[in-house]
Parts: C-alpha cells; sequence; structure tokens
C-alpha cells in the first residue's frame, strides 16, 4: 500500500488590500503570505484599477501555471502568454496596452518553527513567493508600480512512497526478492545458488521443457506467433493487418450504475429508457459517473468523481453544489427531501430537500456503496470490510466478518439483506450480525440486486454473474467477458446489468442477453490528425474526441445533425452540420460559429486556422478568412457532399448527378464527370491523383487531366474514401462493406460490422477509423487474431513412458485465455496410432496429464482473444514424466546421494530414486510412514506410527522389534551402530547397534524432530515449542523462544542450526541460545534442510517453498499448492527434492555452479489511485544501490480504470535518472515496473524505496 504524504492543497486565498496602505498579514491556520505596496496619485483611478486586475490575473495565471507543474515555477522575471487555451510563461515581461506586466518567482525562507522570514531561516524547496508587479507611465509621465507579493504554499504535488514490506508486497515479484522488513526493506534480484534462478518442479519423473525461442520453433503455429529470443521468448496469438468493430451499445464509455430509467457512466455519459430503447442526454459533466438513483419518473440524482452530485428535475440534468471534492461512489434517495451519498475517505452527504450537507462518519475507509431502506435505517461498505449502519440520528461502525474490500450492499429488507465484494466475497445480514456465505467464484463482485429473499443477482470481473435461488448462488450464464459493474432487477422480468465498453445486458426472466442499441445516432464524419489525436461527429450534434486510446464523448453547443469535421491541430477543429450550423474547437470547448447560410452544410476541409472551405446542399460553398465565413459564387445549384483542399489554389468538390467542381485559388468552376450517381466522398493523394466514390458502386479516377470510371466490385453506394499512397487504400459502403486499394484494384475486404459506414480517416497503411450508422466505430489496425494454436515438436521419452503433469508460465489477461491439450503415441510422427488429444486443461501451477503411458508426447496450446487488442502469452511449459503413481501423502526424505535416494509415506508407502525415475518399492508395512534416514546404500530406517520402525538391508525393507507403541515422528542415524528416533508422548528411543531402547525423556509433549550433530551433540523438538538437547549422556530441556508447536530441525555445525514450525515461527542457533527469526508467514513450517551455513530450504503447507541466502528467508515460487512435508538438497545444490500431501514431488534443478543473482528482474506495483480523473503524473524517484553492472530502470502506465485495459496507455520508455524523471502521463490510476538487471550476475542493484509524484 503507498503512504501518502505531502498534500498539494490546490484552493488560494485572496485578501485585498487598502488602498494605499503598507500592508502585512500572516493568515492564521494556513501557509499563505501576502505583502501589498501601492503607489498611487488621485488623478489615475481607472489606470490604478485596471493594474490591479491586471496584477490579479498574473496570480491566477501562475496558479495555473503551476496546476500543470510545480516545475514549471522556476525562479526569475516571466512575462505571460496564452498557448493551447491555457497560461505560459513566455520572456521576461508582457506589454498590455500601456501596462507592463511581469511575475518574479523566488524562494522563501522559513525559521525554526517553520514561519516563513523575510532573512536568514532555510530555503523552504516546496515553497515560492510570488509577486505580480504591474507598472505603466500616467499621463502627467510620472511612472506607478503596484506591487502584489504573494507566497504560494505548499507547491508541493501529491507524492506517493514505498519504502516498506508492507508496501511492496502488495505489488507482483518476478526473479526479485524482498530483502529486510519495516523502512529496512529492500528489492533485489533473486539469489541463485547455482548460477539461474532455483526453480521447484513437479518431479518424481523426468521433464522436458519449452522456454526458448529455439525450443518453439521446433513446433508448428497456426494464428500464433514467437515473441522475442532466448529465455524471453514466448508463444503469442500472431497479428494481422483488419478492421475491429468499435460497436459498443454505449459507445466505448464504460457503464458504471443502471436503474430503470437511468444509466450513467465515464466521461458522464448519461443514458435514458425511454421503454423500447436507450438514448443518451444532455449531461453537465465530463467526470466519471458512479451511481444514480431515481425518486420519480420526473427526479433523480447522479454522483461521481470530484463530489459530483447531479440532479434530473423531469426536463434536464444540472449540477448541484456538493460539500466534497472527494469521489463520490454510490447514492440511494429515500425520497425528495431525503437521500445519501457516499465516498472516498468514509465521505458521507445527505440531502435535505434543498441542498447537501457533510455528515460526520465513523470511518476514514473508502464507502463504495450505500443502500437506504428508511430515513431510519441505512448500510454503507467499502474498503477493507467496512460495514458502517445509518440509525435515524448518526453512521456506526458494524463488525464485519471479512476484510476484502466490500463493493455493494443490498437490503431486501431490514432483517435480510446482502454485500458483496472482492475474491467473491459474499456477506449476509440476519438481522443481528453479517455471516459469510458460500461463493461460487473467487473473482470480484461489484453489484448485487435482490428481487426477494429468495431471488436475485451478482455480478463481477469477467462477466461475472451469479444467482440466489434461496438456499445458495450459483454461476449463470453470461454473454460477455466484459467487467460487470453493477445490476438492477425491477421485477422478476425486467432488470439491467451495465459495464465496461459500454456493455448492457438486459433481463428478461430467463436469461441476460446483450441489449441492442438502436438508438445511438449515426457518425457522418471523422478526420484524423495524428494516431493519438482525431474527432468524429454525427447526428445530434455528436462529437467524439480520440486521444489514443479512447473515443471521449464532448459537450456539444447544437443538438443538429453533424456532416462534417476538419482538424487543424489539437486546439483547432471545425465541424459543420445541419441549417448552417459552425462549430469550432479551441483546445478546451466547442462553441457556434457565426454562419453566412441556413442551408445544410455536409463538409468542410481546412488548410489553416485562416483559410478553409465549406460545402452543402443547393451548391452551397462558403470560405474561412481566419476572422468569419462569407459566401462565394458556385457553378452549380446540385448538392455538394464533400470538399478536399490540396492547397490554398487547388482544391476540389462533388456532389448529386455526379458534379464536380474545382478550386484554382480565384473561383470554383466545374469539371467534366464520366458519371451522373451522386458523389458522396473525395482523397487526393496528390495534385495527379486523386478518387471520387459514390452511389451504386461508383468509383471515378483523377490522373491529372480528365476523370475515368474504375470498377468497382459492389453496387452498394460507397460513403467514404481514404489512401495513403497510391497503392494503398479504402472505401467504406452501406452495409458495412470495406474496399481496399492494391495499386492495381478495388477487392473486397473483411469487414467487422453490417451496419452502413459513412466516413473513413486513415493516418498509415495500418491505422485508421471509420464511422457510420447508429454510432458504429471501427478501427484499422495490426491486431491479434481472436484464435489460434501452437502444435509443440515430438517429446521422446525413450521408451513407453507415463506422463504425468504439466505445469507453465503465462501472461494472461481478463479477455484472454490459454488452455494446453496432450497426446501420446508409440511411433514417432503421429498417425491414426496416437491418442486423440485430450481435454484441454488451465491450470498452469500444476495439470494431470490425461493422455495414455506412450513414448512419444505432444502438447497443443490454444490461445483464444474476445479483444483482439491483446493476446495470452505462453512463457515456458516444463512435462514431467514417469513418476511414481500414489495418492498418498509422503512425509519423509532421505537423500543417500544425487542418483540415490527414498521417500516414505502413509499406508507404508515407499519409493526410491535411480537417478532416472522415483520407483515404489515394496513395503513390509502398512502403517504410516514418517520419516526415513539412510545410513548408506545398503543401510537405513524408517519409522511409523504405533512404533513402527523398519530397515534396508541392501536389498529389502523388513519390520524391526520396536520398544514403544508410540507413533515416531522422526529417526536420525548418526552411524550405523548409533541412531535415534522420536516420537508422541515424548518418546525417545535410541539404537545401539542391536536393538532400540527407550531412553530417558524429560517431557511427555509430542517430539516431531531429532537431528544428530555428532554422537555426543544432538537436538529435539516438538509440541509447544519443546526443545530438548543431548550431551552424550542425557537429554534435557533447553529454553525456547516460542510456545508454537515445532516440526522441523536442521544443522550444520554445533553453532549453526534452524528449527522452524507452526504459524510461521522460525527459529536460529548460533552456539548460545535459540531466537526468534522473522517469521516467514503464518503457514505451518514442516522443514528446514541445510546445504550449508548460507544456504537453506524451509518446507510448509500450502506449497510454501522458503530459500535463505545468508542474510534473509525469502518465498521461492512454488508450483503446488499441496502440503510439502520434507526437504532435502545434495550438497552440489545442483538438484534436491521435496515431497508432501496426496503423492507431492518436487524436483529442484539448478545446472550452474558459480552462485550468482538472476540476470534480469521486474516489480510490478499495485495500482495508485490518485482519486482524480486525469490526473497529471509529475515524476518518479527512487533510492538505489547499484553494484558492478547492474542497473535499476522504472516505466510507468496511467488509465481511468481501477484495473489496467486497453484503454491505459502502455509502460513509458525506461527511467534511469533515480534523481527524478518526468513522466508527464494523465489518468487517474499509476502502476509502476521495476527492472532490476545484473551483466554478470556477481551483483544485485538493490531498491531501498520509491516516490511517485503527481497532481
Amino acid at each position: 500500500m503507498f503512504s501518502s504524504f505531502l498534500k498539494n492543497q490546490l484552493g488560494q486565498y485572496f485578501i485585498d488590500a487598502i488602498i494605499g496602505i503598507a500592508f502585512f498579514a500572516s493568515i492564521v491556520g494556513s501557509v499563505f503570505l501576502i505583502v501589498l505596496n501601492v503607489y498611487k496619485s488621485t488623478n489615475s483611478n481607472a489606470d490604478y484599477f485596471e493594474a490591479l486586475s491586471l496584477a490579479r490575473e498574473g496570480i491566477e495565471a501562475t496558479r495555473s501555471i503551476r496546476d500543470e507543474s510545480v516545475l514549471n515555477l522556476t525562479n526569475g522575471n516571466h512575462g505571460l502568454a496564452q498557448s493551447g487555451g491555457k497560461w505560459v510563461f513566455s520572456g521576461t515581461s508582457e506589454t498590455i496596452e500601456k501596462f507592463t506586466r511581469m511575475i518574479e518567482i523566488s524562494d522563501v525562507s522559513r525559521d525554526s518553527g517553520g514561519n516563513y522570514v523575510s532573512s536568514g531561516g532555510t530555503v523552504d524547496s516546496q515553497s515560492k513567493k510570488v509577486i505580480s508587479r504591474v507598472s505603466w507611465i500616467a499621463d502627467l509621465g510620472t511612472r506607478q508600480v503596484f506591487l502584489e507579493d504573494f507566497i504560494v504554499a505548499d507547491m508541493r504535488p501529491f507524492s506517493w512512497r514505498e519504502s516498506t514490506d508492507t508496501d511492496f508486497n502488495d505489488g507482483t515479484f518476478t526473479n526479485l526478492q524482498l530483502a529486510g522488513a519495516g523502512e529496512a526493506a529492500q528489492i533485489q534480484l533473486n539469489f541463485v545458488a547455482g548460477g539461474e534462478a532455483n526453480k521447484w518442479v513437479p518431479g518424481g519423473g523426468q521433464i522436458f521443457t519449452d522456454t526458448t525461442d529455439l525450443n518453439f520453433n521446433q513446433g508448428t503455429f497456426s494464428n500464433t506467433q514467437v515473441i522475442d529470443t532466448g529465455a524471453l521468448a514466448r508463444v503469442s496469438l500472431a497479428q494481422e493487418i483488419k478492421w475491429d468493430s468499435f460497436d459498443f451499445p454505449f459507445g466505448t464509455a464504460n457503464m458504471n450504475y443502471a436503474s430503470t430509467n437511468w444509466a450513467v457512466g465515464d466521461k458522464g455519459v448519461i443514458f435514458k429508457w425511454s421503454g423500447s430503447q436507450w438514448f443518451q442526454v444532455t449531461s453537465p459533466t465530463t467526470k466519471i459517473l458512479t451511481s444514480v438513483s431515481e425518486v420519480s419518473a420526473t427526479e433523480a440524482y447522479a454522483v461521481g468523481n470530484d463530489g459530483r452530485v447531479l440532479r434530473y428535475s423531469g426536463a434536464s440534468w444540472s449540477a448541484l453544489s456538493s460539500p466534497t471534492n472527494f469521489d463520490l461512489k454510490s447514492v440511494s434517495m429515500i425520497s425528495s427531501t431525503d437521500g445519501f451519498a457516499v465516498g472516498n475517505k468514509g465521505k458521507v452527504i445527505r440531502w435535505n430537500g434543498t441542498s447537501w450537507g457533510l455528515m460526520s462518519s465513523p470511518t476514514s475507509k473508502d464507502l463504495l456503496s450505500v443502500f437506504m431502506i428508511s430515513s431510519s435505517d441505512g448500510w454503507a461498505v467499502g474498503d477493507n470490510g467496512t460495514i458502517i449502519r445509518w440509525d435515524g440520528t448518526s453512521w456506526s461502525a458494524v463488525s464485519s466478518p471479512v476484510s476484502t474490500f466490500l463493493n455493494s450492499v443490498w437490503m431486501v429488507s431490514a432483517t435480510d439483506g446482502w454485500i458483496v465484494g472482492s475474491l467473491g466475497t459474499i456477506l449476509r445480514w440476519n438481522g443481528t450480525a453479517w455471516s459469510t456465505v458460500t461463493s461460487p467464484v473467487n473473482k470480484r463482485l461489484n453489484g448485487i440486486s435482490m428481487i426477494s429473499s429468495t431471488d436475485g443477482f451478482a455480478v463481477g470481473a469477467q462477466g461475472t454473474i451469479i444467482r440466489w435461488n434461496g438456499t445458495a448462488w450459483s454461476s449463470f450464464s453470461s454473454p460477455v467477458n466484459e467487467t460487470l459493474k453493477s445490476v438492477f432487477l425491477s421485477s422478476s422480468i425486467f432488470g439491467w446489468i451495465v459495464g465496461q465498453r459500454g456493455v448492457v445486458l438486459r433481463w428478461d426472466g430467463t436469461v441476460w442477453n446483450v441489449h441492442e442499441q438502436a438508438s445511438i445516432d449515426n457518425f457522418n464524419s471523422i478526420d484524423l490528425l495524428t494516431s493519438t489525436f482525431g474527432i468524429l461527429a454525427g447526428n445530434k450534434g455528436a462529437i467524439l474526441h480520440w486521444d489514443g486510446s479512447t473515443w471521449t464523448p464532448f459537450l456539444s453547443p447544437t443538438s443538429k445533425n453533424l456532416k462534417g469535421v476538419s482538424v487543424i491541430s489539437a486546439t483547432d477543429a471545425f465541424a459543420v452540420g445541419d441549417t448552417g450550423t459552425i462549430l469550432r474547437w479551441n483546445g478546451t470547448a466547442w462553441a457556434t460559429v457565426t454562419s453566412p447560410v441556413s442551408v445544410n452544410l455536409n463538409s468542410i476541409s481546412m488548410l489553416s486556422g485562416t483559410n478553409g472551405f465549406i460545402v452543402g446542399d443547393s451548391g452551397t460553398i462558403i470560405r474561412w478568412n481566419g476572422t468569419s465565413w462569407s459566401s462565394l459564387a458556385s457553378p452549380t445549384t446540385e448538392n455538394l457532399n464533400f470538399v478536399f483542399m490540396l492547397s490554398a489554389s487547388d482544391g476540389w468538390a462533388v456532389g448529386a448527378n455526379g458534379s464536380i467542381i474545382r478550386w484554382n485559388g480565384t473561383s470554383w468552376s466545374s469539371v467534366s464527370s464520366p458519371v451522373t450517381a451522386i458523389l458522396n466522398s473525395l482523397y487526393f493523394v496528390s495534385a495527379s491523383d486523386g478518387w471520387a466514390v459514390g452511389n451504386t458502386g461508383t468509383i471515378i479516377r483523377w490522373n491529372g487531366t480528365v476523370w475515368s470510371i474504375v470498377s468497382s466490385p459492389i453496387t452498394k453506394n460507397l460513403n467514404g474514401v481514404g489512401l495513403t499512397s497510391s497503392t494503398s487504400g479504402y472505401i467504406v459502403a452501406d452495409g458495412g462493406r470495406i474496399l481496399k486499394w492494391n495499386g492495381t484494384s478495388w477487392t473486397t475486404f473483411v469487414s467487422p460490422s453490417a451496419k452502413s459506414l459513412f466516413a473513413i480517416g486513415l493516418v498509415t497503411a495500418s491505422n485508421g477509423w471509420a464511422v457510420g450508422q447508429s454510432g458504429t466505430i471501427i478501427q484499422l489496425s495490426n491486431f491479434f487474431f481472436t484464435t489460434g494454436t501452437f502444435l509443440s515438436r515430438i517429446f521422446d521419452g525413450g521408451s513407453v513412458s507415463v506422463w504425468n503433469t504439466l505445469n507453465w508460465v503465462e501472461n494472461n489477461f481478463a479477455v484472454t485465455d490459454l488452455t494446453i491439450a496432450t497426446r501420446t503415441g508409440n511411433v514417432a510422427i503421429p498417425d491414426l496410432s496416437w491418442s486423440s488429444f485430450s481435454a484441454e486443461v488451465t491450470n498452469p501451477g500444476s495439470s494431470n496429464i490425461t493422455s495414455p503411458n506412450g513414448r512419444y508426447f505432444q502438447y497443443r496450446a490454444t490461445f483464444t482473444t474476445s479483444d483482439v487488442r491483446v493476446s495470452a502469452e505462453l512463457d515456458e511449459i516444463n512435462i514431467n514424466f514417469n513418476a511414481p503413481t500414489t495418492t498418498n501423502h509422503l512425509n519423509g526424505l532421505s537423500m543417500v546421494s544425487a542418483v540415490d535416494g527414498w521417500f516414505v509415506g502413509n499406508s507404508g508407502t515407499i519409493g526410491r530414486w535411480n537417478n532416472v525415475v522415483w520407483q515404489l518399492v515394496t513395503s513390509p508395512t502398512v502403517a504410516n510412514l514418517n520419516e526415513v534416514d539412510m545410513v548408506s546404500s545398503s543401510d537405513g530406517w524408517a519409522v511409523g506410527a504405533l512404533g513402527t520402525i523398519i530397515r534396508w538391508n541392501g536389498s529389502a525393507w523388513n519390520t524391526v522389534a520396536s520398544p514403544t507403541s508410540n507413533a515416531l515422528n522422526d529417526v536420525d542415524m548418526v552411524s550405523s551402530s548409533d541412531g535415534w528416533a522420536v516420537g508422541a508422548g515424548g518418546t525417545i528411543v535410541r539404537w545401539n547397534g542391536a536393538s532400540w531402547s527407550v531412553v530417558s525423556s524429560p517431557v511427555s509433549t509430542t517430539l516431531e524432530n531429532v537431528h544428530m550433530i555428532t554422537a555426543s551433540d544432538g537436538w529435539i523438538v516438538g509440541a509447544s515449542g519443546t526443545i530438548l538437547k543431548w550431551n552424550g549422556s542425557t537429554w534435557s530441556v533447553a529454553t525456547s523462544p516460542t510456545v508454537e508447536n515445532l516440526f522441523g530441525l536442521h544443522f550444520v555445525s554445533s553453532t549453526d542450526g534452524w528449527a522452524v514450525g507452526a504459524s510461521g515461527k522460525v527459529l536460529r542457533y548460533t552456539g548460545a541460545s535459540w531466537t526468534e527469526f522473522v517469521d516467514a508467514g503464518s503457514a505451518i513450517l514442516r522443514d528446514v534442510f541445510m546445504v550449508n551455513s548460507s544456504d537453506a530450504w524451509i518446507v510448509g503447507d500450502a506449497g510454501t517453498l522458503l530459500d535463505w541466502n545468508n542474510v534473509f528467508w525469502l518465498i521461492s515460487d512454488s508450483p503446488t499448492g499441496e502440503n510439502i512435508n520434507a526437504v532435502e538438497i545434495s550438497p552440489s545444490t545442483t538438484q534436491g527434492w521435496a515431497v508432501g500431501g496426496t503423492g507431492t514431488i518436487l524436483q529442484f534443478t539448478n545446472t550452474a555452479q558459480v552462485p550468482s543473482f538472476v540476470a534480469l528482474g521486474t516489480y510490478l506495483s499495485s495500482i495508485l489511485n490518485s482519486d482524480f480523473l486525469s490526473t497529471l503524473w509529475i515524476g518518479t524517484f527512487w533510492g538505489e544501490l547499484l553494484g558492478a553492472n547492474t542497473n535499476i530502470s522504472v516505466s510507468v502506465r496511467t488509465g481511468d480504470e481501477p484495473v489496467p485495459d486497453i484503454t491505459w496507455t502502455p509502460f513509458s520508455s525506461e527511467f534511469l535518472n533515480p534523481g527524478g524523471n518526468i513522466s508527464s502521463q494523465v489518468g487517474q490510476y499509476l502502476q509502476y515496473r521495476l527492472k532490476l538487471t545484473s551483466v554478470d550476475g556477481i551483483n544485485t542493484p538493490t531498491l531501498q524505496d520509491i516516490t511517485v509524484t503527481y497532481q
């Protein structure tokens, strides 16, 4: 979790001073200081007040510049100017008529008490003094000066810092380790005892691995590809240049909440249900709207980011004054005079019929949902399991059974209610307490709505829908994969679900159907400036802007149909439409421009900000001169549909009846046309190469002299044409048809839409957009295929083999999938004798292979995506084969050498490693065997339940007489004639070379593990923290620092050992006493094995694997979730084994011999939420320690969605300067990625802390 500090106060204060009086004021409770000096004559009041106004404007402008970036406030003198609708510094001063204005910026200082001082003190790097100075020459020649001295305080941006293990553990580590705790926490590369990353894989048999491009390239690709080389290689879907649909019911805006008649979403989008269709209504905001609540058909309320509160009064939506600037997440209205809304930082506000007021809240956690039963009973829920209740007088905290995020609450009655949240959390209220309810999913649940106590739905991530039947929740069929944000049921046969990317589902009483949105009007025109900026326009004044990731609706000053748009720059564009409508964009807003005509205007082409043309019905032509539009003489009365200007002296327009006219720099004249069909669009590659298209498949081409007909493969109306060269272009047409030009002919091209397309804009041959009927938007890009397969090479087991398990590393997204199927056979090339491919398996951690035994093996990876902008990736795959087959729990392990070892387990299970495979061995007992210890390849012992003792003689295992019937838990042999075993009830028995006998024990607690360093030095651990020591003659109780049960014990010398146990307990012995080491989580730790003093392993429940690097115990990736009971590593550290529940065998491999660090590790942070849409992220700063040949880099990505998706920016270029990097990315959310590298593996870089700043 990020720690927030240095909060930036954007609000500022002015204090007006009495004119003519020097004035000094310090404002208590704030950090603002104003000094005002005025020198003024009595005969120039007008000049004075104008100067005062300019000075104030200077301060406001400086604040605006500061809000863009605090880095803009550099010391010195500055003039002001406007650029792109924003204030900027320009020069050292500026002249405004008779006045000269100069902004002076300088440092300020504080004394030891933190107060500002005019001299001495310490410079405050986080504040600046700003003087807005205006001077002029009076009529009498006297120079007059007006000073306003203003200290802009707390100019620091918001800053977030990660520096503790708690902070970093919220992120994702790959080949990295977290060393230390608290503020001493550091991120380093994984240490590899053998020179490569320690790797545990399902074992017991042999392993084949595909991980490099050389491995993968031996396979067969179908719509798939290999990305990168070497160990970085991975397989993904292949890509192709094609058109893909952006045609969603509500455009591309994420929808966040729906009620019976209203739906709200991102960018201030509001839709109203007419009873048969949704239609968009004008919104007074572009902020994200998160919730809506209806009072009646003529009254509703919506809330959103930055404290936005809107009201619908029966005619339109309007903004209301809000008592908070924090994001509001949910609103619940009781009546027209009473309602509640909740939001971030525990904010609760209440409506009294006139205004919204801030209420006292019992929490500072973000509140995400509110549901009011009545004016005296209501609930709100939020982060970290927060639940609060309204009793009619105040809000109070209520006990919660979970600490997960709670996203939605719905009350059926005062005694029956539901809450849903992250990780599939479901809670129910019984009138007295909230309790958990079994959930059929572990995905995030975002919304819930109940029809009754026996029927309701909840929705969430990846299209999740679940239903309550009165007894249990179960998964319900969903027609989409997008994240669903909310569900609202009006009755048992009518309801809505809304979600990301405009998804709207409708409930008909039986199924949820994607709601086909017929009410979105046509988009008629599009113009792209670059790949990251463009504008489209359509009916009813629709205007959308493209920012490189999202089409965003903008407020339009007209409801007229817009037919044409032309972009000059990101801060200057025009749109035209019906009844003479002309609009202009100034970089901030659209405004109406005076038009000299009232006919329909159909197309516009701007050459610059001072020159452009519009054409329209009845031959209308008007021209822009930089100030106004004026009519020009036209050679035709036909409707003109499109204009294209090549230069100020060359341009074309086309229209009805095949009409073509040309501009020569002075006038327009008619040009001979070879067709009479209506011409709809034009595009010129050059002055001698142009195209026009029209109805009934008409295509004509200009060769510099005449227009001639070109063959068309279809007879549909052709509506738009665009080219990027003389050999590449597209035409769009009715019915969604698309034609492609290859330099020789036009051919049909696959289209993702059946709706008519009216306009096209291209940036490059592989980047463009087309728009059309009913809000259709389609994109041309290099997209992934929707499905593809990779067929691996053939793996040869050498003989008929048992193929056991698969595990693989994948990169996956919410909208992508990767599955594996397998087949086997006994001939080298697959034929009909091979098995069919198995069912698809989906668990990358470990999946059983169900294909039959066979010598040869092949896997098939199937990739799918519902979003062609992303693909799953297969990074590595391991195939384990010829492992012993047992489902019994394995409890003990002993390796004689790297080529000879044994395990034991429940029901007398015994297995042996022969350097190729583990094989089951005949056992003389069916009792559970708990541990084994081998003296040599021909002598070993195992112990177990009911005092069982068995011995290996080199040929077979045989039962040996036992002096006890108590369970024996461990055995450790000093030699063939000296050994120990311990067990239940404090049992200790000893082998003297001839027989086992009971030895006096100082305790009666269960003893779990014994380890003998020498014949006269040994240790035992057991229940309740028991530790015993052998001094050569007796066992005595040693002081223990814990009362937790201890299970594992191992020493490498008399002064170096470890013990582990319950609740993640780790103890260390260094020769004097046992002390607690940093606890390693909360899992039960079962065993510890020391290779040497600087290399050791701990294993435990739920697949726990911990690696000792001589400084810290580091969590290692585990391929299993089973309990691991025993571990042993060979002295060379190149091979090791671990065994555990349900026959689990894990193999440790590490081929290199020189200790080193991995070459590359990455850390992906948690998601940072600024709480403000479109936040400007300023910089990244971090503390680092770099060894030789090491490096740290940081990159960031941002977005306005809480979970990274295709609307987020890509990761930025890598930042290398820890002292500050300007990222200048925009979005409510940010995620950073660390890359730590080591060229030679000898050293690791160390990240100590990281700070991210934003405004």
